[in-house]
């Protein structure tokens, strides 16, 4: 019964070191889906370090810390979106004024076309009549 007992701890070692190996294995290869940046060489360091040791209580740090630093990655570029959400909005909307500025220029300058030196003479002639009447 002891010995059956020690095989089992064993193979539960074995296994422990074999998740603990692949888990860094998967870290060292793994890449954030939007900025192609993969995990830094000092987590991974971290990662080793607390991987040399044994125990739940190691493997559960290890899994909160990666948590954390995918968190803060995260948090990070969603504020790096939403920063180029509101510069795109301020885009649009000095685009939109920027038309409409040059719709009334344009307006405006058909409208000087069509009036010449004699019709601003004439215009002259009748403001003058009008205001002395």
């Amino acid at each position: 019964m002891k010995s059956n007992l020690e095989e089992r701890i064993k193979r539960a070692d074995d296994v422990s070191k074999a998740y603990k190996h692949f888990r860094l294995e998967v870290a060292r290869s793994s890449e954030h889906s939007k900025t192609g940046r993969s995990i830094s060489d000092r987590l991974l360091a971290m990662m080793e370090h607390e991987g040399a040791g044994t125990g739940a209580g190691q493997a559960i740090h290890f899994v909160i810390v990666l948590d954390k630093a995918c968190a803060c990655t995260c948090t990070a570029d969603q504020e790096k979106e939403e920063e180029v959400q509101r510069v795109r909005l301020k885009n649009i909307h000095l685009s939109n004024q920027l038309k409409r500025i040059e719709q009334t220029l344009r307006q405006k300058e058909e409208l000087a076309e069509g009036l010449h030196l004699i019709d601003f003479e004439q215009l002259k002639i009748e403001n003058q009549v009008s205001r002395r009447v």
